[in-house]
Order: structure tokens, then C-alpha cells, then sequence
């Protein structure tokens, strides 16, 4: 359990979900298997106040993602490096139970995230498959998770809470015209933040510390724009 955070300059409610609470916690907005250049000295910039039921709700997707992700790459890959070794005995064992035929690799829902990956046109009747299934909620997870990433950097860059009069709409790769985007954050002023596994530009509305175009790369397997506005 991470230690009740009192630090100066820090909210008095959740950076993510924006509940008032007295229980606040200490959170990394980038998980332990991130971290790497991010946080070089000051770890202390990269941790925002969080309450207990969106730690322990992106610490389960944190985890998810990372075990979808991490099948996909092969164990001598460089990129490995940056996943938890945790993370990688679970997709050992996964993929190993064949008795169960359970590989991660040959699930409907893998299928729809290869196709993601690739920025590839979704299929909709794999869509539907994997609705019934019950497992949509693992892609969707990963746009949770990135708006999480976005809230925590909105307070560590600027000081300020994404709120409620604000939207923030994620999108993978592939649902957007990527040039036109690509061409605002140039006529912005941006900044980059890397980690294991993680890269993220990000440029702000130079009259709005909450308004801001972000450009989230995973392992330069999966790429998600967010928009705060």
C-alpha cells in the first residue's frame, strides 16, 4: 500500500477522478515498469494524489495491459526489457497451458488489439464477438488508462486538474487523420516525456494549463492521441 501523500502544492482531491477525500494516496503516474528516464531524480514531479479506488482500478489495468502487450513481443526482443519480469511470467505461463487452450495469442479479443495495433480497419463483426465475450472492456481499459496518464501529466507539467467543464477524448491511431493533428502540436509549443516503454509529446493551449493535444506511444506498438479542451 502506497503512504498517505501531504505534500505541499498537492490537491486536496483525486487528479483522476476529482473526488474529495481525506484518504488521498500517493501515486505514480507512471507505473514501476515506466518509470526508466522519466523520473531520473525528482520522483517526486511524477506523483499526483490519487484516492484508493482509482489506485487500485489502474494498477488492475496497468497490469492488463501489460500482459496484452507483452504477448506480443518475442522473450529476446530489447523491449522486454521494460516489461515486469511478474508481467512476463504470466504470459509464460498463459501461453503454456495448453491443456486449458488459453493462449493469450488466439483469443477473439487479441485479434481485435492485433488489428488496433496494426491500424488496421476493425472489423465489426469481431467487435460484436468480442462484446459478447465480455472481454471489450480490456480495449476499452487501455483508453482509461491513457487518460490517466493525460490528468497525471496536466498536474505535474502545470499545476492544474482537468475539470469537469473540460472534456478529454482519447483515440487510437487509426480513428483519427493523423497529419492535420500531428500539424497542430507543431504550431504549439511541445514537450516530451519518455520512459521504458513509453513516450509521450505533449502541447498545451498557451491560454489554458488544462487544454492540451497528447501524442501516447506504447512500446512503438500502439499509438493513442488525447485531446483536453
Amino acid at each position: 500500500m502506497r503512504a498517505s501523500t501531504k505534500k505541499k502544492g498537492q490537491p486536496k482531491r483525486c487528479v483522476y477522478c476529482l473526488k474529495e477525500t481525506d484518504n488521498l494516496l500517493s501515486d505514480n503516474i507512471f507505473g514501476h515498469t515506466w518509470q526508466g528516464s522519466c523520473s531520473p531524480e525528482n520522483t517526486a514531479r511524477w506523483q499526483v494524489s490519487a484516492c484508493l479506488d482509482c489506485t487500485s482500478k489502474f494498477d488492475k489495468i496497468e497490469h492488463d495491459f501489460l500482459i496484452r502487450i507483452g504477448s506480443l513481443f518475442s522473450p529476446i526482443e530489447v523491449q522486454m526489457l521494460g516489461i515486469s519480469k511478474e508481467t512476463i511470467d504470466f504470459i509464460n505461463a498463459k501461453t503454456q497451458d495448453s491443456r486449458k487452450g488459453i493462449s493469450e495469442k488466439s483469443t477473439i479479443d487479441e485479434i481485435l488489439f492485433r488489428q488496433i495495433l496494426r491500424g488496421a480497419k476493425i472489423d465489426s463483426k469481431i467487435v460484436e464477438k468480442v462484446k459478447k465475450s465480455g472481454n471489450y472492456s480490456s480495449i476499452l481499459d487501455i483508453k482509461r488508462l491513457t487518460a490517466k496518464l493525460v490528468r497525471g501529466l496536466v498536474w505535474a507539467l502545470n499545476d492544474s486538474l482537468v475539470e469537469k467543464d473540460h472534456t478529454l477524448e482519447i483515440f487510437f491511431a487509426h480513428e483519427l487523420e493523423i497529419k492535420p493533428v500531428e500539424e497542430a502540436m507543431e504550431s504549439l509549443e511541445s514537450e516530451s516525456i519518455c520512459g521504458e516503454g513509453v513516450t509521450i509529446t505533449v502541447a498545451f493551449a498557451q491560454d489554458d494549463p488544462q487544454s492540451g493535444i497528447f501524442k501516447i506511444k506504447f512500446w512503438d506498438k500502439l499509438v493513442l492521441f488525447a485531446f483536453s479542451r
